[in-house]
Parts: C-alpha cells; sequence; structure tokens
C-alpha cells in the first residue's frame, strides 16, 4: 500500500507541479524507478486490453473490429513489459548519445527523466479503448510527456536552451526508432 501512496504523489506530482518536480527532483536508484514503473505500466496495458477485447478497433467503413480474450490478454502482457523496459532503453540510449555529443552523460540521471517524463502518456494509455477520443487522450498525453522532457532538460539535468533543444530532438528520434522497433517485433509475436 505504501508503494501505490508513493506512485500516486509521484505521479501527481509531476502532472500538477512539473517545473517544481524538476528542480527539486533528486536522483531515485534503478529500483526506485523499476517499482514506479511497475505501478504505473498498469494503466497502458489496461488500455490494450480493453481494447483488443471489449471495445475493438475503429476500422473505417467496416466498423469495430474485437479480438479474443486470450489476444487482450497477450496485448496487455507485451505492452506492460514494454512499457518498463522502453524508459530505460530510451534513458540509456539518451546518456550514450549526449555523451558523444560532449553534453555529459550519466545513464541514472536520463533514466530518470525518461521514466518520470513519460508518466502522462502511460496513464492516458488507460482511455485508449474508447472510441476516438481514446487517441485523441494519447495523443494529449504524449505532448505533455514531450513538454516534462523538455522542463526536465531544462530544469533537472541543467541544459541550457539550445543544447535542451537538440537533446529533445535528439529524445524524439531515440524513442521513434525505440518504438519502431519494439512495435514491429510485438506485432509478430501477438
Amino acid at each position: 500500500m505504501q508503494e501505490i501512496d508513493a506512485f500516486v504523489n509521484t505521479a501527481k506530482e509531476i502532472v500538477t507541479e512539473r517545473e517544481e518536480f524538476w528542480r527539486k527532483h533528486t536522483d531515485r536508484d534503478y529500483g526506485d524507478l523499476l517499482r514506479y514503473l511497475l505501478i504505473l505500466s498498469i494503466f497502458p496495458a489496461a488500455g490494450i486490453f480493453l481494447l483488443y477485447s471489449v471495445t475493438g478497433y475503429a476500422i473505417p467503413f467496416f466498423g469495430m473490429m474485437r479480438f479474443s480474450i486470450f489476444y487482450g490478454i497477450q496485448g496487455a502482457v507485451y505492452t506492460y513489459i514494454i512499457s518498463i523496459v522502453g524508459p530505460f532503453i530510451t534513458g540509456f540510449l539518451m546518456s550514450i548519445i549526449a555523451e558523444g555529443l560532449k553534453y555529459g552523460g550519466d545513464m541514472l540521471k536520463f533514466s530518470n527523466l525518461a521514466v518520470y517524463s513519460i508518466t502522462p502518456f502511460l496513464l492516458a494509455q488507460v482511455l485508449v479503448f474508447i472510441p476516438f477520443l481514446g487517441g485523441l487522450i494519447v495523443f494529449l498525453g504524449g505532448v505533455f510527456s514531450l513538454y516534462l522532457v523538455w522542463l526536465g532538460l531544462k530544469e533537472y539535468l541543467k541544459f541550457s536552451q539550445e543544447r535542451a533543444l537538440v537533446l529533445l530532438v535528439v529524445y524524439l528520434v531515440v524513442v521513434f526508432i525505440i518504438r519502431l522497433a519494439i512495435g514491429s517485433a510485438g506485432y509478430r509475436m501477438i
């Protein structure tokens, strides 16, 4: 119960007190980040299960397409695992790239940035099952997460505006490549 309270307080702080969260943030170790993601990743997994098994996909000119409960469970498990692993891969790659750009690449700090900034995106994914509106909500959660990355680069990692902009673009490219690789691998698995 204590873990859930800590999760709720952290998530609420990230969403409501964005700049203050990054200003006073201290590095959390990998265990803390993992515990946070273990709870946070339940949201997108639940959304995918509901999307696949309950509401289904809207297919233009054909209507809604639903899948079996088994397919929903399989998609939820895959989404849960990827939601945990993805931010750590992002933090690792961002630290390598930042080091290559001579910006300094502390992997723990970039992992903190990746894990906490993805919070609104993963929380919003619980609503992906709502036809039409769910996709918009997830998109807005993603935009808000990008804003948190921008703030984190400036306030937490203390990069100048120019370096933060470069790293934000790098972050977008890294996340896109990771999502593409993970998505295509998951498509083959499911």
